[in-house]
């Protein structure tokens, strides 16, 4: 009987050591984050697998540029009547025929459709380099705010944990205070629902922290069921040194800085040379040729061996090609029209990709003057409630405050603190952004 309990705590001990294994929880800095979402982003894998292809594309314009080279056989036997081209005669036998050449084809001239198509896959590739950077830059403004985000709901649980314990301790003194009667029973009731409403709110913080995340275990692709903690400096060891920012020269630094912008304008570029490859049908076209063959056939007169055939049989001829297009049913008009209109919205893109970089620009300065004057007005806030929560906790003490107005002065407290740090975490995002909208976000750059 002892070893079957022995072995069924042996057997509870090891489930217990290996769930407690499976929860060990991982931490991890906001450069492995980084790390990560730029090793597993999806997208990003995405852009660089299109960059591989518009680099495949320029490799194969460049290949027009050289003759190609075929070559090809053509054994075959005949039975019956025929007429045999290698001798000349009319045969009526089993006839065993061989054929083979070799040609090639080098174009001179088409209009210069080989050197824009060539410039056009140039530009194609760097348009699309442009945008696998803009794509590295949008994966590390995502990690990045939503690192932020899990940091800023973390401090909103620690403070709201402190309030809970603050209105467990105030708690206790109530029920000392009204066992001795020098409390009204009241006072009591409303502590308990008062602390019980904030510990709802110290719950709903504590699941914004595990929805904020779920969001950045879903941008790294995490194992979902992991545990996972993402480290931070205290909010009071953050540096905080606001920046006066001119708008202007941040719109002209984002014009110029801005890898999606320098896409477009590539776009334009390869939409400009397509035309021009459009156009090149309307001139002729010289292609420089040439074959080499030889033959033998088992009706040969002479009778002649295979080898000896072969020998004495091979011809070879090189050719100027001269091909003038005069009518091909309006197909080069329309595949010029065509490529017109994609320059023309090429055109029309950036336009509106300029516009819209200057917009985003402005509204981020915007925000972030407005997460500025936040800091300097929830710094006030924080003292001064901080300042009337001591006082009020005095007052109440000694009777001379209600508890009404001490849960009151706490509630303006746990406020100010909220918005304080909010303040603080939203600072640190706008200052991001920026960076983001302007061009100027880097892997290595640090947000603390």
């Amino acid at each position: 009987m002892n070893r079957r309990v022995l072995f069924a705590v042996a057997i509870v001990m090891a489930f217990v050591v290996s769930n407690a294994s499976a929860q060990t929880v991982e931490r991890l800095s906001f450069d492995e984050v980084l790390h990560l979402a730029l090793e597993r982003s999806t997208s990003l894998k995405s852009s660089a697998s299109q960059l591989e292809l518009e680099a495949a594309s320029v490799r194969a314009e460049k290949a027009d540029f050289l003759p190609n080279l075929n070559m090809s056989a053509s054994p075959s036997v005949n039975f019956g009547f025929s007429f045999d081209q290698s001798t000349l005669q009319l045969v009526n036998e089993r006839t065993w025929r061989a054929n083979y050449s070799v040609g090639s084809t080098l174009n001179i001239f088409r209009g210069g459709a080989d050197l824009a198509t060539l410039k056009e896959a140039r530009f194609s590739y760097q348009a699309a380099d442009y945008s696998h950077d803009r794509t590295t830059e949008d994966v590390i403004s995502e990690a990045i705010l939503n690192y932020l985000q899990v940091i800023q709901d973390k401090e909103q649980v620690k403070i709201q944990q402190e309030n809970v314990e603050a209105q467990r301790q105030l708690l206790s003194r109530i029920e000392e205070f009204t066992r001795v009667g020098t409390r009204p029973v009241s006072d009591l009731y409303q502590q308990q629902a008062q602390l019980a409403q904030d510990e709802l709110t110290l719950l709903n913080a504590e699941h914004a922290v595990q929805i904020s995340k779920a969001r950045l275990i879903g941008q790294l692709k995490l194992n979902p069921v992991g545990d996972y903690e993402f480290d931070a400096p205290p909010t009071d060891e953050v540096a905080l040194e606001p920046t006066t920012y001119d708008l202007q020269e941040l719109i002209q630094i984002a014009f110029e800085n801005r890898t999606d912008l320098a896409a477009g304008r590539r776009r334009i570029d390869a939409a400009r040379q397509g035309v021009k490859a459009s156009r090149a049908a309307y001139w002729p076209q010289i292609d420089l040729s040439g074959g080499y063959g030889s033959s033998y056939s088992s009706a040969d007169q002479l009778d002649r061996s295979f080898s000896t055939q072969f020998d004495e049989k091979r011809s070879g001829d090189v050719r100027l090609g001269f091909s003038i297009p005069i009518f091909n049913r309006f197909d080069t008009k329309y595949r010029v029209e065509q490529a017109q209109v994609q320059r023309k919205t090429a055109e029309w893109n950036y336009d509106d990709l300029e516009q819209r970089v200057a917009l985003e620009v402005r509204q981020a300065v915007l925000d972030y003057q407005t997460a500025v004057k936040s800091l300097e007005v929830t710094e006030r806030q924080l003292r001064a409630a901080q300042q009337s929560l001591d006082a009020e906790q005095e007052r109440y003490n000694v009777g001379a405050s209600t508890l009404v107005e001490l849960s009151q002065a706490r509630a303006q407290y746990v406020s100010a603190a909220s918005n304080r740090s909010s303040a603080i975490y939203s600072y640190l995002a706008r200052t991001r952004l920026i960076d983001y909208y302007v061009g100027r976000i880097k892997p290595d750059q640090t947000i603390f």
